[in-house]
C-alpha cells in the first residue's frame, strides 16, 4: 500500500467498513464524506489496509485541481509521461494492477471531477475509495456518509460496562490508554468520561485531540477545556497542519466557500437548534435556500428530514466556528434583530392556529423550534416587546406539549418589567394565568386572570375581557368550585356578543360546562353543541378533545357512565393524536372512574398511567378529580381491608422494593413481607406486584396510604 497509514487502530466503525467494502466496485466511484474531523480519512485507510493492493494519495498538498493526475501518477511511480497523455498512462497502469485507488481529501478538488470520472472509465477494473467534505457528483458516485461515533446519554445510567462499549467512550478510553495504560474507566469517572464525549460531538479527532491530554491535565481540567472545541489544547506532534486543531480543520472547510456562502454560514450560527429554509431565509436572505445546499455539501450542515420538513443542523463544535464568524462579519446585531422577528413570527402562527385545520402542524413546528424559541427568549431584553409578544402567543403550545414550568418562566420575568402597551400586557397575563392553572395553583392563576380581566376593561376590550372571564370560570371548575363558575360564564358570554370563532367556542363551553354541573343538563348540551359548531371537523382536534373531556365530566356526573366513556374516549384519541401532554391524564381518570364501577381491573392502570403522564409534565391532578377519586376510589380501597401494615407494605411495592428490602425497611422478615404482598393480592384481586403498584398509582396521592397505623382516609 502507497502512502502512509494509521498510527492507532480504527475504533468504532465496523459497521461502515462493511458498507464501504460492500458498495466498492470495478469502474464505480464510492465517496466518505461527512464533517471535518470525523474521521473520513482514517476509516478509508482501515479499508485500504484489507487489500492486497491499494494506491492511496493525499491530496491535501495538491492546491491546483490539475494536480490530482501528476499526484497519482508520482504515487505510482510513472513520472510525467512524455508526450503520452497523462490519462492515458495512469488508467493503463491501474487497469493493468486494478488495485483499490484511494484518494483522500477532495473536497478543495471538485474541479477535477471530470478527471476522476475519466480515470475511472480509462481503468475500467479499479476501484476508486474518495473521501471528502462534499460530493464530487460525476456519474455512477456512491456516497457514504460518515456520522460522528455514538456517545452517551448523560441522563441514563452510565454503567461503565455498557458504556464502554459506545464508540465515541471506547475511542476516548483507548487513546487515553495509549498515553496511560493504567487509565481504566470506572463508575467514579463514568459521568466525566460522557460529557467529554457529549462536548466534542462525538467527533473523533476532537475526541483524539483531548484524549492525548488527560494524562497531564486530568479528565475534568480536558471538560472543562472541551468547552473551548475548536483549540482544545496544545499540537500533538505528527498531525497534519490542518488536523492540529478542530479551528484549522474548519477554516479548510470555509476556505472552500464563496463569500455569500460563508454569509449564510455565519448567520445561521444563532439557530442552536438547528432550522429550516424558511428560517434561514428570514435571518440570511434569500440567498440562504442556495447556500444551505452548498453547506450541505461540504458537511457544515448536516440535512434530516422531519415530520414538518427538512431541517438543517451544526455540530456544536461546527457551530462554534460560525458563531466566531458571525462577530468578525460585524453582523451580528442585524441577525439578532431578524432572528427576533422570525421567533415573533413562529410564535404568532402557532397562537393562531388554536382551534384551526392547521394546529398540529403548527405545534409540531413549535416543538421542532423549541430550542431556538427558547434561545430567543433568553437573550431578548426584557423591555422588548416582541420578547413579551412571542411568549404570549406560545402559551398555549406551552400548555399541550407540557411546558408549563417554561412557559411561566418566561412571562413571570418578563412581565417584572413594566409594559408600556396594557393589551399585550392584558393578553399576557391571561397566558400566564391559564398556564398557572394547568400547573393547578388556582388562586395564583385567578390573580393573573382577574389582572387581564381590569386591564380589557381599563382599554375597552370586551372581548379580550371575556375570554379571560371563560378561564376563570374553567379554572372555578377544575379548582373543584363549580358553583362559582356559571356567573363568570354568564359574564363572558355576555361581553364577547356576537363575536365569532374560537373566542365564542371557548367561551360558550366554559358555559355549557358550568351549566351542566348545575343541574342545567338540556342547556348544558345545546351549548356544548353550539362550542363544537364552531370550530372544524376536520381539523383543530385540541379544541375538540379538550371540549370532550369536559362533555364527559358533565356526563359523569350526571350519572351518565356510558356517555362519560365514550365521550372521554373519543377526546383521548383527538388529544393524544396532537401530541398533548396534559389534557391526556385527564381523559384517562375520566375513563379510571367510569371503570371503577363497572371494570375494576381495568381501573387501576388508568389511573396509573395518568399519574405517569403528569409526573412527565410536572404537574399534579386537578382538585375535581382528586375530589371525586378520594369520593369512589378511596372507599373501594377501603372496602378492600387492607390493614395498616398491608398498607405500608403496597406503598413499598410501588417504590419497587423487594420483599428483602421492604422486610428491612419495616424490620420484619422476608418471609413476612411476601406473606402481607399475597393477602394484598388476594384483597385486591389483582395477581402481581406490578397490578398492587397500578392500583396505589390510581390514588389522588399515594401518600394517603399510611405509613404508620390507621386506615384509608375517606
Amino acid at each position: 500500500m502507497t502512502s502512509g497509514g494509521p498510527f492507532t487502530p480504527i475504533v468504532g466503525r465496523d459497521d461502515d467498513q462493511r458498507l464501504a467494502r460492500d458498495l466498492l466496485a470495478p469502474g464505480r466511484m464510492l465517496t466518505l464524506v461527512g464533517a471535518a474531523g470525523a474521521g473520513k480519512t482514517r476509516l478509508a485507510l482501515a479499508v485500504a489496509m484489507a487489500e492486497t493492493d491499494a494506491l492511496v494519495i493525499d491530496l491535501a498538498t495538491v492546491s491546483d485541481p490539475r494536480g490530482l493526475l501528476p499526484a497519482v501518477a508520482d504515487a505510482a511511480g510513472l513520472g510525467d509521461g512524455g508526450a503520452r497523455p497523462l490519462l492515458e498512462i495512469v488508467g493503463d497502469y491501474l487497469h493493468d494492477r486494478a488495485p483499490l485507488l484511494v484518494l483522500d481529501n477532495l473536497e478543495h478538488l471538485v474541479d477535477a471531477a471530470d478527471d476522476v470520472s475519466a480515470l475511472i472509465g480509462r481503468s475500467g477494473r479499479t476501484r476508486v475509495l474518495g473521501t471528502s467534505r462534499t460530493p464530487l457528483r460525476i456519474p455512477g458516485e456512491r456516497l457514504v456518509p460518515v456520522e460522528p461515533l455514538a456517545v452517551p446519554d448523560v441522563e441514563g445510567p452510565l454503567d461503565p460496562d455498557p458504556m464502554g462499549r459506545i464508540a465515541a467512550v471506547a475511542l476516548f478510553v483507548e487513546r487515553v490508554r495509549d498515553r496511560d495504560p493504567s487509565f481504566a474507566l470506572s463508575a467514579q469517572n463514568a459521568l466525566v468520561v460522557a460529557e467529554i464525549c457529549v462536548a466534542l460531538d462525538g467527533l473523533p479527532l476532537a475526541l483524539e485531540l483531548a484524549a492525548a491530554h488527560v494524562r497531564g491535565y486530568g479528565l475534568d481540567d480536558v471538560l472543562a477545556r472541551a468547552d473551548g472545541r475548536l483549540e482544545l489544547f496544545g499540537t500533538p506532534r505528527g498531525v497534519v497542519p490542518r488536523h492540529r486543531s478542530l479551528g484549522a480543520a474548519l477554516d479548510w472547510s470555509l476556505d472552500l466557500l464563496d463569500p455569500s456562502t460563508r454569509g449564510v454560514f455565519a448567520d445561521l450560527s444563532v439557530f442552536p437548534g438547528g432550522c429550516d429554509a424558511r428560517a434561514a431565509e428570514a435571518v440570511s436572505g434569500r440567498g440562504a435556500v442556495r447556500g444551505l445546499g452548498e453547506l450541505v455539501d461540504h458537511s457544515l450542515l448536516r440535512a434530516v428530514s422531519v415530520g414538518t420538513g427538512m431541517r438543517y443542523a451544526m455540530l456544536a463544535t461546527v457551530r462554534e466556528s460560525a458563531v466566531d464568524l458571525l462577530e468578525q462579519s460585524g453582523r451580528r446585531r442585524v441577525v439578532d434583530e431578524a432572528y427576533r422577528d422570525w421567533a415573533e413570527t413562529v410564535a404568532t402562527e402557532v397562537g393562531r392556529a388554536f382551534g384551526t385545520t392547521d394546529e398540529a402542524f403548527r405545534l409540531d413546528r413549535a416543538e421542532a423550534e423549541h430550542t431556538n424559541l427558547r434561545r430567543a427568549l433568553d437573550a431578548a431584553p426584557t423591555a422588548d416587546p416582541r420578547a413579551l409578544r412571542t411568549a404570549t402567543e406560545l402559551a398555549w403550545f406551552w400548555d399541550v406539549r407540557g411546558h408549563l414550568v417554561e412557559g411561566c418562566a418566561h412571562l413571570e420575568r418578563l412581565l417584572d418589567t413594566p409594559v408600556a402597551e396594557p393589551a399585550l400586557e392584558a393578553a399576557a397575563r391571561d397566558a400566564l394565568g391559564r398556564l398557572i392553572l394547568a400547573r393547578g395553583d388556582h388562586d395564583a392563576g385567578a390573580r393573573q386572570l382577574r389582572a387581564a380581566v381590569a386591564l380589557c376593561q381599563k382599554v375597552g376590550d370586551d372581548v379580550a375581557a371575556g375570554w379571560s372571564l371563560a378561564s376563570l370560570a374553567l379554572g372555578s371548575v377544575w379548582a373543584g368550585h363549580a358553583p362559582a363558575a356559571l356567573p363568570l360564564a354568564e359574564d363572558a358570554v355576555r361581553l364577547i356578543g356576537s363575536v365569532s370563532g374560537r373566542v365564542r367556542g371557548r367561551t360558550l363551553c366554559a358555559l355549557a360546562v358550568a351549566l351542566g354541573l348545575s343541574g342545567r343538563t338540556a342547556e348544558s348540551d345545546v351549548a356544548f353543541d353550539k362550542s363544537l359548531d364552531v370550530f372544524p371537523t376536520d381539523g383543530g382536534d385540541w379544541v375538540r378533545g379538550r371540549t370532550l373531556q369536559l362533555r364527559g365530566w358533565v356526563a359523569y356526573q350526571a350519572g351518565d357512565l356510558s356517555s362519560a366513556h365514550a365521550l372521554a374516549e373519543r377526546a383521548r384519541v383527538l388529544l393524544d393524536g396532537i401530541g398533548d401532554r396534559r389534557v391526556v391524564a385527564d381523559c384517562l381518570d375520566v375513563l379510571g372512574l367510569v371503570a371503577v364501577r363497572h371494570e375494576p381491573a381495568a381501573a387501576p392502570a388508568r389511573f396509573a398511567a395518568a399519574n405517569g403522564l403528569r409526573a412527565a409534565a410536572g404537574i399534579r391532578r386537578q382538585p375535581y378529580l382528586e375530589q371525586e377519586i378520594r369520593a369512589t376510589v378511596l372507599p373501594e380501597a377501603g372496602a378492600a381491608g387492607l390493614t395498616p401494615r398491608e398498607a405500608q407494605v403496597a406503598r413499598l411495592i410501588t417504590e419497587g422494593m423487594t420483599n428483602a428490602a421492604i422486610g428491612r425497611r419495616l424490620g420484619i422478615s422476608e418471609r413476612t413481607a411476601e406473606r402481607h404482598a399475597e393477602n394484598i393480592r388476594a384483597k385486591l384481586g389483582v395477581g402481581s406486584r406490578t397490578q398492587i403498584a397500578a392500583w396505589v398509582a390510581g390514588r389522588a396521592d399515594t401518600h394517603d396510604l399510611p405509613a404508620r397505623g390507621g386506615g384509608f382516609p375517606g
